[in-house]
């Protein structure tokens, strides 16, 4: 009975292995996707300094309801300045103009930058399938050893 539990917890961690691996593989689609973007989450201590600098843009009349935006992305997208405005209620608005030079250093130095999170991610998942190796092994010992001494 009691190797019975250890076939099953080291199919376990060899399945959690296997999911670990390719999300790191499916991991590298995102790194390249999400490099060079930077995303601010905007709270009311910075909601005043980002709404200031998106007012030198000339399209900054076409923003409606800026107190629902909740977070705002930097891209340089085919060398354009792109930022993207996230509202609370899911829509998306996209502006794009080279003069906000401020706010692409704002968000870069306040906010998140989205591939260096990924290439975390897969690290972490790095470490995690290093760790679930280690138990798995460890496991496999304990259930040889249990072979080994039903054989004698």
């Amino acid at each position: 009975m009691n190797r019975n539990k250890l076939v099953l917890s080291e199919i376990i961690t060899t399945i959690l292995i296997c999911l670990c691996i390719l999300f790191m593989i499916f991991n590298v689609y995102f790194i390249i996707k999400n490099s060079g973007k930077s995303v601010l989450k905007i709270n009311e201590t910075n909601r005043k300094i980002v709404e200031d600098m998106l007012k030198e843009s000339k399209y900054y009349s076409e923003i409606n309801n800026y107190s629902e935006v909740n977070k705002i992305q930097y891209w340089l997208d085919f060398n354009d300045y792109q930022f993207t405005l996230y509202y609370n209620n899911g829509t998306e608005k996209q502006i794009y103009d080279d003069g906000l030079d401020n706010l692409r250093e704002y968000i870069q130095k306040k906010g998140i930058d989205k591939g260096i999170l990924q290439i975390i991610y897969g690290l972490g998942a790095v470490f995690l399938t290093l760790f679930l190796n280690s138990i798995r092994k460890n496991i496999s010992n304990k259930k040889d050893y249990m072979d080994k001494q039903e054989e004698k």
